[in-house]
């Protein structure tokens, strides 16, 4: 068989630009900021979990409240982003509040159930009454 007859294997969701877990999680922060006028704004923090996990949360904080709180978590291996797991009570999946994304968009579409979610809506609407309030 000639090298140029030898079929390309490798699937076409193989990318040249991937975003990582933690570049979607801080352009959600930002964009917080923008539809609150910056009355509630997020921010993504990281732990270490152990010497090879990470784990990047998403707060959202009121500051002229002075108040916080995580809504959920992304862990992952520091040198393999993905599969990643997302925490948050909001997911609704087969391991009750997690959910395993292989790709930038299944973190998208579980941040969207997360962030679109009753509570979430009802905690940053909260949050901007409360520091219009003042």
């Amino acid at each position: 068989m000639a090298t140029s007859q030898i079929p390309d294997l490798w699937s076409d969701q193989i990318l040249p630009a991937v975003a990582t877990p933690k570049s979607l999680l801080e352009m959600q922060a930002k964009k917080l900021a923008t539809h609150t006028n910056g009355l509630v704004v997020a921010e993504v923090t990281r732990s270490e979990r152990t010497a090879d996990t990470v784990s990047h949360h998403l707060v959202v904080r009121a500051p002229v409240r002075n108040f916080s709180q995580e809504v959920l978590e992304i862990r992952h291996h520091k040198m393999v982003v993905y599969p990643c797991t997302i925490h948050a009570e909001e997911l609704e999946s087969e391991f009750a509040d997690e959910a395993e994304a292989y790709s930038p968009q299944q973190v998208l579409d579980a941040l969207a159930q997360v962030l679109r979610s009753p509570r979430i809506v009802a905690l940053v609407n909260s949050l901007v009454a409360l520091s219009n309030d003042d």
